[in-house]
């Protein structure tokens, strides 16, 4: 009997991509065994029950490449708040009962089957293959690659690319290679794999997820491939647009972020002054010859929210001790009843404790309530290197907000 892969997919106000998602699965995907799980992570409109009335009827007539009718499972919908990419993916792993686990974003489309493909992939070499993406396509330019694995990250600038990217299909780009990382636009990993380099961490928000968790991955020991094989379509640019100061806020912060996360001893120094010093003044500077202020204003503020964020939230499951605990219990649970009952991530648990304690004192004054967050706040361990003189001279000049 062939594995179960659950497909999850998180829909963020696109019910029209994700739908068609969706729709291109059911019509297409010739795998006998697969459940889709979408996680709605906080639209504005009644999305999620829109989905779920949709796909809440088994049979799909003409659904299969043949014409004849399919049944398939009702499509499980998972109502969560607006806590990311990650934060939405981690909300489905806890329906998800899949053997192998089928990150795709909703914007994609499917023109052939990938599933297979995908898990023969990673079943080659069971043991040591923990993750595969397939190729990917531009969309509106479906001879166009986007994805056709990645180069490694430098380890200074943090900057790397991918191959294919903007290149027409040829016969050099359909050979099965091993890649430094999977593509957050379609990546399917093994549970095993899960169990034992974690999920992904939520600290991030908006980028840099997939290749923290890459990174996290082959540190435990696993490969990553990149399938050509199996070929998935993305429209690109739904979620947060090109030249827009939210793209450049997250992206600052998440590149400060994964340098303090992954990088040990000098690179970790380097990395981080580069960042700091070079990169994102520089890029400041571009933009404020232009014109684009509020880009620019992003760009630093980014950058300073990655500097500020405390350290035991930035090291969140990663932490030394704590990753041990958690990977140890996660199988504990698993071994014991073989539920996809996905651990959080350790700050998650934090904010719910924060939030079981505030209920317990429900009638605490203003007064006391803001000195012991300004107490709090002169004690808070910011950065474990030393780039905060620079970092607050931006701040304060900006008037960045730091909180998010």
């Amino acid at each position: 009997m062939k594995a179960l892969v659950s497909i999850i997919t998180v829909n963020y106000n696109g019910l029209r991509d994700t739908c068609e998602m969706i729709d291109s699965f059911r019509s297409r995907e010739t795998y006998p065994r697969y459940e889709i799980i979408v996680v709605d992570n906080g639209s504005r409109l009644p999305e999620a029950e829109e989905i779920q009335e949709r796909y809440r009827d088994n049979p799909v007539p003409g659904g299969s490449l043949s014409g004849s009718p399919v049944s398939f499972p009702p499509v499980k919908v998972v109502r969560n708040i607006n806590n990311g990419f990650a934060g939405g993916n981690n909300a489905g792993l806890k329906a998800a009962e899949g053997d192998y686990l089928f990150f795709i974003n909703n914007d994609t489309l499917i023109k052939e089957p990938v599933l297979d493909a995908l898990v023969r992939r990673i079943e080659s070499d069971s043991p040591r293959n923990g993750g595969v993406s397939p190729m990917l396509k531009f969309a509106a330019r479906p001879d166009t690659l986007q994805y056709a694995g990645f180069t490694p990250l430098s380890p200074v600038t943090l900057r790397n690319s991918a191959i294919g990217f903007m290149q027409q299909d040829s016969p050099r780009f359909r050979i099965p290679r091993e890649t430094a990382s999977l593509h957050g636009a379609a990546m399917m990993v093994s549970r095993r794999a899960l169990q034992d380099a974690g999920t992904m961490s939520e600290v991030y928000f908006l980028f840099y997820e997939e290749l923290d968790w890459s990174a996290q991955l082959r540190k435990a020991g696993y490969r990553l491939w990149y399938e050509p094989a199996a070929v998935v379509y993305h429209k690109e640019g739904m979620t947060a647009r090109r030249g827009s100061p939210t793209r450049e806020f997250y992206l600052s912060r998440a590149r400060m972020l994964f340098a303090r996360r992954n990088l040990r001893g000098i690179g970790k120094y380097l990395s981080c002054a580069y960042l700091c010093i070079l990169a994102a003044p520089k890029k400041a500077a571009v933009y404020l010859l232009h014109g684009q202020v509020a880009l620019a204003k992003a760009t630093i503020c980014g950058t300073c929210e990655g500097i500020y964020k405390n350290s035991r939230t930035v090291l969140g499951i990663r932490g030394r001790n704590q990753v041990h605990d958690e990977r140890a219990g996660y199988r504990r649970n698993h071994q014991a009843d073989n539920l996809p009952d996905v651990q959080v991530g350790h700050e998650s648990q934090l904010q719910g404790k924060r939030r079981t304690d505030s209920r317990r004192t429900p009638h605490r004054s203003r007064e006391t309530s803001k000195g012991k967050g300004e107490r709090v706040e002169k004690s808070r361990n910011y950065t474990s290197f030393n780039l905060l003189t620079v970092s607050k001279y931006f701040q304060t000049v900006l008037h960045c907000n730091t909180t998010a």
